[in-house]
């Protein structure tokens, strides 16, 4: 328990060793394997051990990324393993302005127990935000400042009348699930997961949204043609966050895949709404050469009966084709959830969006939605498509998706294709479009408007088609 009595004293010269053994004291967690503390960049500044581990190293850039772009988040828990767990918590200034990352690590079942609730106390609140000032890079150097901090004029145990506030707050914004359904094999860096996460994102007790995590950047992928037929120009939409510690060297696979796990549809509706707004104010990109462009969509925008609504209202505002707009839903979330994307697809249909099934495998609890109208694209899963070209089995099962897709009339994509020799052959087994990185880069959507832009077309010479 806290101590009750009033602390008066001041800490001269209050460091990031300081507040760090301070926060280890104060937190409800008994054992813990590791804590470490990162600043924005990532890197760590701290840790309670010798080193910091691979695990908690990607765990932090990854929520420095979410905390940057979801300014009301402040805690996060993931679940590594079966057995081990992590906490992390945001480290801003009073202000709301970021400054890196605490991590910590400690069984799954004492974070899953004690949650958002008992994890960020008063206490701990209090050590994060003078953490927050103390790691605020100073103007010259760019180091971390040591600074004359006063302790609270009191610090008072967690009562439950105390408590009642933040429980209020907790229900009123209700701390987010979102459940990572399967781990995206890696494609740059990104690092694979043995086993499915759980992330729980807690919401800030009125922190202010700083200008850095309001701005989202929309960039384009082009799916490139392995055969002939069909003008329209298909794009997959990725996004980076603006303003960003990394700036423009951003991942942007890696923020695609923080918007996929964490953001619960509130970068959805971001990307929606600029793309919407974009293609608006560039009628020319979409309308006298068809174009089209799918946006991937998290769990928590499935989830939610209202985000087909906001959909329709973006499009109605803007005066955008449906058609123009699609949204990609893994297969893995279409079977876990099967009535929630049976609910979406329908609304889809009647809109008159598209919809990409996308790592596709051909299970049997998803091939019924191959049915749908609103179905136009199916994406191979890239563990079949990379593996087709030594192994028979997958080749088996990229050939039979790819038959079953021009029986319903659907455009088949393979992903993550970087050689000549797999383009050619998946054209010669029907596969109709491939995509990576190794064929063309995402560039920021602007460069469709200009002349150049518009036309510009892979550096990578594309295999002759086969029919």
């Amino acid at each position: 328990m806290e101590p009750s009595a009033s602390v008066e004293l001041a800490v001269p010269h209050t460091t990031v060793e300081s507040l760090a053994e301070e926060l280890r004291a104060a937190l409800p967690v008994t054992r813990i394997e590791s804590l470490s503390i990162h600043d924005r960049t990532g890197d760590p500044v701290w840790m309670s051990g010798d080193l910091v581990g691979p695990d908690e190293h990607a765990i932090a850039i990854e929520a420095i990324t979410v905390f940057e772009v979801e300014g009301s988040c402040a805690f996060i828990s993931e679940r590594l393993t079966a057995e081990k767990g992590a906490a992390l918590f945001s480290v801003a200034s009073p202000r709301g302005e970021l400054h890196g990352v605490v991590v910590l690590v400690t069984d799954a079942q004492t974070i899953d127990a004690l949650g958002p609730a008992k994890l960020v106390t008063n206490k701990v609140r209090s050590i994060l935000q003078r953490l927050g000032i103390v790691m605020k890079p100073t103007a010259a150097t760019g180091a971390h400042r040591t600074v004359s901090l006063p302790r609270p004029a009191k610090i008072r145990p967690e009562t439950s009348a105390a408590a009642e506030p933040a429980k209020a707050t907790s229900e009123s914004q209700r701390a987010r699930i979102v459940d990572s359904l399967r781990a995206e094999p890696t494609i740059r860096g990104e690092r694979p997961q043995a086993t499915p996460r759980v992330t729980t994102i807690a919401p800030a007790a009125a922190a202010p949204r700083s200008e850095a995590v309001r701005e989202i950047s929309l960039h384009v992928q082009q799916l490139m043609k392995l055969r002939s037929g069909g003008r329209t120009r298909r794009y997959e939409v990725l996004v980076r966050a603006k303003h960003s510690a990394a700036g423009a060297a951003m991942d942007e696979s890696l923020v695609k895949a923080l918007s996929l796990r964490e953001s619960a549809g509130a970068i959805d509706r971001l990307v929606v709404a600029e793309l919407a707004n974009w293609l608006k104010a560039n009628p020319g990109v979409w309308n006298s050469d068809p174009a089209s462009f799918s946006i991937n969509l998290s769990l928590g925008s499935l989830l939610d009966p209202e985000f087909s609504r906001y959909v329709a209202q973006c499009l109605q505002s803007s005066g955008v084709a449906p058609d123009t707009i699609g949204f990609e839903i893994q297969e893995s979330a279409a079977i876990k959830h099967s009535e929630d994307v049976a609910r979406f697809i329908q609304e889809c249909e009647q809109a008159g969006c598209y919809i990409v099934l996308d790592d596709f495998t051909m299970h049997s609890d998803a091939v019924p939605f191959l049915g749908s109208r609103a179905v136009r694209v199916v994406k191979v899963d890239p563990k079949l498509s990379t593996a087709a070209m030594h192994d028979r089995l997958s080749q088996a099962m990229v050939i039979a998706i790819s038959q079953a897709c021009k029986v319903l009339g659907l455009h088949c994509v393979a992903k993550r294709i970087d050689s000549t020799a797999s383009r050619q052959w998946l054209a010669a087994v029907g596969i109709d479009f491939a995509q990576g990185y190794a064929l063309e880069d995402p560039r920021p959507i602007q460069t469709l408007a200009d002349p150049s832009g518009a036309t510009q077309k892979s550096s990578v010479q594309r295999p002759a088609s086969r029919s």
